[in-house]
């Protein structure tokens, strides 16, 4: 049997906010159980005084469409307005992956100061432009961030989302999570932190190559789905994870990492005339799937992982495995034909 929400949070802290809506029609007993993640942050929230008229509600739809259960905890305080324009916002999309999933938005706020501890395993939405002095930031998982950021600390320790890059690049030193700059459309990256402890993901924009790039990454670097991407100059000495750069208009591997850590993924780069400029020694697999090149030379011997090849073309000629292991008979354990189940 469902427990009431009432049955968690003492009866009449939520006034008349649970009445019944337009466009959600539930009523008070209609309110599902609520784990202990959500119901202490709700209580922080009451303490600190960010929840005035409040109300939690069950989103269907969104539950419909993502297969499981979603619940969604709305609040606004004296200086926002809910719920056409949600400021504010908690929505846990699996109740499992609570810490995973947590998401609050402050857009409309100019103090961090009140929002609970537990934002800490959060990801964070704030507005620079809405500050007007240095912002000291809460402990959180991730940051995203709008407007321009100079009021931030050239340091961040958390993943860091640039939502307008434009105007935002040149200030921060150092992510020590991931760095997401991607889907944006910039036409270059400089200004881009000089090192990120995690993945840098700088994919779908308008550069022509990597100049600005972070020199050392942590984790994976994708810099791939770039028809303009011509030259990998720029691109860091060091990636600790996977190097992506497939479906981009690269015509020479011109400028490759000193060390990546894990897979090289170069597929769907039609324009490449030959593998020359990759190491010889691959850490993880190598995927050269839909490559449509003029010579086979600069194929690495020495790889750790697979070499996935299918559609390869060399001169728009089908490439067979006789065709690679006759040139490199060291990669005829390693060839495979794609990693997915094609």
């Amino acid at each position: 049997m469902l427990k009431k929400f009432s049955e968690f949070i003492a009866e009449g802290m939520w006034g008349s906010a649970l009445r019944r809506s337009n466009t959600n029609e539930l009523r008070k007993e209609e309110i599902v159980h609520l784990d202990i993640p959500i119901k202490e942050w709700v209580k922080q929230c009451i303490r600190g005084g960010l929840l005035k008229d409040q109300k939690i509600y069950v989103d269907r739809e969104r539950s419909k469409k993502m297969g499981f259960k979603c619940y969604k905890v709305n609040f606004v305080s004296s200086q926002v307005i809910f719920p056409d324009n949600i400021p504010i916002e908690v929505t846990v999309d699996s109740i499992s992956n609570f810490n995973k999933n947590l998401y609050v938005s402050v857009k409309n706020m100019n103090t961090l100061e009140r929002l609970p501890d537990v934002i800490e395993d959060a990801h964070l939405i704030i507005d620079c432009d809405k500050f007007n002095n240095h912002i000291k930031l809460p402990k959180c998982k991730q940051l995203e961030v709008l407007g321009n950021i100079s009021n931030l600390p050239k340091r961040i320790e958390c993943d860091l989302w640039l939502r307008e890059p434009s105007k935002q690049l040149g200030h921060i030193e150092y992510v020590g999570g991931d760095l997401y700059c991607c889907n944006s459309y910039i036409t270059s990256l400089v200004g881009l932190p000089k090192e990120v402890g995690g993945k840098v993901d700088v994919h779908n924009n308008k550069i022509t190559d990597l100049i600005g790039a972070p020199e050392k990454v942590g984790g994976d670097f994708n810099c791939s789905c770039m028809g303009g991407l011509k030259s990998l100059k720029g691109c860091p000495k060091y990636i600790g994870g996977n190097f992506s750069f497939f479906s981009t208009g690269i015509e020479e591997i011109d400028d490759f990492p000193d060390e990546v850590g894990g897979n090289v993924e170069l597929s769907g780069c039609c324009h490449l005339k030959s593998f020359k400029g990759l190491p010889n020694k691959i850490n993880g697999n190598l995927d050269i799937v839909y490559c449509n090149v003029e010579s086979l030379k600069g194929l690495p011997t020495d790889v750790n992982g697979y070499v996935y090849y299918k559609s390869l073309t060399l001169n728009n000629e089908p490439v067979s495995v006789s065709d690679i292991t006759e040139i490199y008979p060291e990669l005829s354990k390693h060839l495979k034909t794609s990693k997915y189940n094609w």
